[in-house]
């Protein structure tokens, strides 16, 4: 399984990525320390390489670090060609497992041992608190003392402050613990920063609020006063508490570390002779001494990031419940706005009424006036061809007394329909005539109106933008 697993991860195109230069350092118990940058076809000839001959001085630590971060989806992503990885994995007896701890995201401390070459060494790798894990692969000569350190996940400042380590304690670098040590100690700086940014975070959340009196005039901050915006304030909350729950892991999970890491010490130490356990006696003690302390460090920071999670998380409810009032506030407005309307509604609902009734006594009204009207035009249609034809045949133009046809009408009939046919046509141009101008005077008093009523509007408009409040 472990075997199936380093193959597939060897051959996966996204796990190797070539760069130009690697970082190195090397350490020694009597000579000046040394560190720089390799180019990574220069790697093979580093590994060659016997800087030191003197016996007084052997040679002690060798460590390559990865300083270039790559960016990709696929883990792990090494910035380090295939070849050269195979090289250092063949020159150091590095394990098959590491592959597969590079691919995942877990804090872990494996110890391996080669006894064909009678190398031991271990794989430590860090909680992904600052988006990339802290890995090292070291494995340790028993024969000849050399110590040999793999790096991944480290930037250049950070590998900086490894060489500083070394550089002032030249004695710790034949303890094989020494590395991962410095390690957990960078992490437990992040976790801290972490925690001051999230108290900072907390206390600005506090105030935003309105929990707290801020630090220039001493007063609360009444967030219902203002337009307060909880979508970033809960997203800020979220992300702080997540980031907590990482501290909080990383402290729990880091003690572990630092427990399994006290057993390989106490291994490497039992397996000297008296004569070299007398000469690393006193960097033994150094690094035992800083374990605890590293261990309480984190012992003293697990009740801070409970404190502050749980204060994280009180907040978040403060937020909620804040959002409930305003909701419920709106709602209020709402509502009354409602009742406001249906008020106006039923305002005019009445009037309606009164208007419909009123017209209901005009229609019958005008029923009545139409029902007159109809007896009198009935009448007048009934009468009016007889009252026509007696009118006409009273006329000077019939003589109906005459014994003959040709005498009982007048010769001057002719003068009827020449005075008749006129002053009709006259009658009815006059009758057009006032029909158009009484049309004309309506639709310039309906003109008028129209205009007056926009006027009012528009002056109704001002007066509102002029006095917001409505009083």
């Amino acid at each position: 399984m472990e075997k199936r697993r380093y193959l597939k991860l060897l051959k996966h195109p996204g796990t190797f990525k070539d760069v130009d230069h690697l970082s190195y350092a090397e350490a020694f118990t009597a000579c000046p320390f040394r560190k720089g940058r390799l180019a990574e076809k220069d790697v093979g000839q580093w590994l060659s390489g016997h800087p030191i001959q003197d016996e007084a001085s052997p040679y002690k630590l060798r460590v390559l670090a990865c300083t270039s971060i790559t960016e990709s989806d696929h883990r792990p992503s090494l910035a380090l060609s295939r070849t050269t990885f195979e090289l250092l994995a063949d020159r150091w007896s590095l394990p098959r497992s590491l592959l597969y701890v590079l691919s995942t995201r877990t804090s872990c401390f494996i110890p391996f041992e080669d006894i064909e070459n009678r190398i031991t060494g271990h794989v430590f790798q860090t909680i992904d608190k600052n988006g990339r894990p802290f890995t090292c692969a070291l494995t340790y000569s028993p024969n000849t003392s050399d110590t040999n350190v793999l790096l991944f996940g480290i930037l250049p400042d950070e590998f900086e402050i490894i060489c500083d380590e070394l550089s002032t304690s030249p004695q710790l670098s034949a303890c094989p613990t020494f590395i991962p040590i410095c390690l957990i100690d960078m992490v437990n700086e992040i976790i801290e920063h972490d925690l001051e940014g999230g108290r900072v975070r907390t206390h600005n959340i506090m105030l935003e609020l309105g929990m707290g009196k801020s630090g220039t005039d001493g007063v609360y901050v009444d967030c219902s006063l203002h337009h307060c915006d909880f979508v970033p304030i809960t997203r800020a909350l979220t992300g702080l508490t997540a980031n907590l729950a990482k501290c909080e892991l990383a402290c729990e999970a880091h003690s572990l570390l630092l427990d399994l890491m006290d057993k390989e010490h106490a291994t490497w130490l039992s397996s000297l002779d008296d004569e070299h356990k007398r000469r690393v006696d006193r960097a033994a003690t150094i690094l035992r001494k800083r374990s605890d302390e590293l261990r309480e460090w984190m012992q003293a920071m697990k009740p801070r990031t409970k404190y502050l999670t749980q204060r994280s998380q009180a907040y978040v409810q403060t937020v909620y419940s804040l959002m409930a009032q305003k909701d419920n506030a709106l709602n209020m407005q709402t509502a009354e706005a409602s009742l406001n309307l249906s008020r106006a509604s039923f305002r005019d609902s009445a009037a309606m009424i009164a208007i419909a009734e009123d017209s209901k006594q005009v229609a019958l009204a005008t029923s009545k006036d139409s029902s007159s009207m109809f007896i009198i035009s009935a009448l007048t249609l009934a009468f009016l061809p007889p009252t026509y034809t007696a009118t006409l045949f009273s006329t000077q133009f019939f003589d109906l007394n005459s014994e003959t046809a040709d005498s009982m009408t007048s010769s001057r009939f002719w003068l009827y329909w020449a005075v008749t046919v006129p002053l009709t046509m006259i009658t009815t141009a006059c009758a057009r005539i006032f029909y158009y101008l009484r049309d004309k005077k309506m639709r310039e008093k309906l003109f008028l109106a129209r205009r007056d009523s926009q006027l009012t509007k528009i002056e109704k408009g001002l007066k509102r933008r002029a006095d917001p409040s409505g009083k």
